[in-house]
């Protein structure tokens, strides 16, 4: 993940299997910090403010986490298995969780006592999840909710007459999706 913290400097942030999460400082190259946690690591989202990371792996619980400190803000529990996605919503309160259990839960930080939502896909893990980032229309739970999970680990989109065809594998959108900004991480991707 590549990100600017909160002092505006380009950072990267790796998780691994190490069970450890590195932030790199882009502009020095340099390893600027390392958090140890007890498990292996999958994947790592930091907040929009850049305060917060989400942290999911090979364990059922996800973390949430202070970025500058490392430590351990709350656990959030609901999956069954390993999570390998997450994503913040731009609103900086929600996030959500992809998982091996084929469901991707939505949490809201002021209150993880349990996910506010759970999607289920219906083909394998969640690996992949998006928010999109529509500036233009103010956001609600969940009426304008928009979010985009894919379920496998290969992807072949072919765009016709915007449509998508998918082959061998599953994409799943909910909300109300607007279509250019849906499109246009589409075309990044490829």
């Amino acid at each position: 993940m590549i990100d600017k913290s909160i002092n505006g400097a380009v950072h990267f942030m790796a998780s691994n299997n190490d069970s450890g999460v590195r932030d790199f400082d882009m502009e020095r190259f340099q390893l600027s910090k390392h958090f140890c946690f007890p498990w292996p690591k999958n994947h790592t989202s930091l907040s929009p403010d850049g305060k917060l990371v989400v942290i999911v792996g090979d364990y059922p619980e996800g973390l949430l986490v202070d970025s500058q400190t490392g430590k351990t803000i709350t656990p959030f529990r609901g999956h069954l298995d390993f999570s390998f996605a997450s994503a913040w919503h731009p609103d900086g309160h929600i996030f959500a969780t992809g998982n091996q259990d084929k469901t991707c839960r939505v949490w809201d930080v002021r209150n993880l006592s349990k996910s506010v939502a759970v999607l289920k896909g219906n083909l394998g893990a969640i690996r992949s999840i998006r928010f999109t980032s529509d500036g233009h229309s103010s956001w609600r739970w969940p009426s304008q909710l928009t979010l985009c999970m894919c379920t496998t680990q290969s992807m072949d989109l072919r765009r016709s007459k915007r449509l998508i065809f998918l082959q061998n594998h599953s994409l799943l959108v909910f909300g109300t999706a607007p279509t250019e900004a849906f499109y246009s991480s589409i075309d990044a991707e490829k």
